[in-house]
C-alpha cells in the first residue's frame, strides 16, 4: 500500500471504534500542521461536555511490537513534531497508531508522558 492508501485505511479504522457519544471534528481539512482530528465526549444526552483533546492519528500495516504484545513500537514521528505537540500546543493531545492488519488502535497521551519525553 502507498502512504495515502495506508492513512486512508487508518482513518477509516479509527473512525469506526471512537466511541458513539463522541463528537469527532476532522482537522484534515485545514492547513496540515499534523493534527487530525479534535475530539469531544458528549453525556447521555448528546449535549457537549467540554472534555477535548487532539488526535494525531497514523496507520501502520504490520507493526513491530513490545514484547509482551501490548504495545506498537513506533518510530515513524518527527522529534521536531512531538515537540511542538508538547511545547506548543495548550490542549491535550493523542497519538493513535491504527493497526492495518488488526483494525485495532493503540494510543499514549503525548503531554505529561514520561516516556514519550525521554524517546
Amino acid at each position: 500500500m502507498t502512504p495515502k492508501e495506508i492513512s486512508r485505511a487508518a482513518g477509516k479504522i479509527f473512525l469506526a471504534i471512537i466511541p458513539p457519544h463522541w463528537a469527532v471534528r476532522s482537522q484534515q481539512d485545514q492547513e496540515d500542521y499534523g493534527i487530525d482530528y479534535e475530539l469531544e465526549k458528549t453525556d447521555a444526552n448528546d449535549h457537549a461536555t467540554g472534555f477535548i483533546f487532539k488526535a494525531q492519528q497514523k496507520g501502520v500495516e504490520r507493526p513491530k511490537l513490545t514484547d509482551d504484545g501490548k504495545r506498537i513500537i513506533f518510530r515513524g514521528l518527527k522529534v521536531a513534531r512531538v515537540k511542538y505537540y508538547i511545547e506548543q500546543i495548550r490542549m491535550p493531545v493523542a497519538f493513535i497508531a491504527v493497526r492495518l492488519d488488526t483494525k485495532a488502535a493503540y494510543w499514549t497521551m503525548l503531554q505529561g508522558n514520561a516516556e514519550v519525553r525521554k524517546a
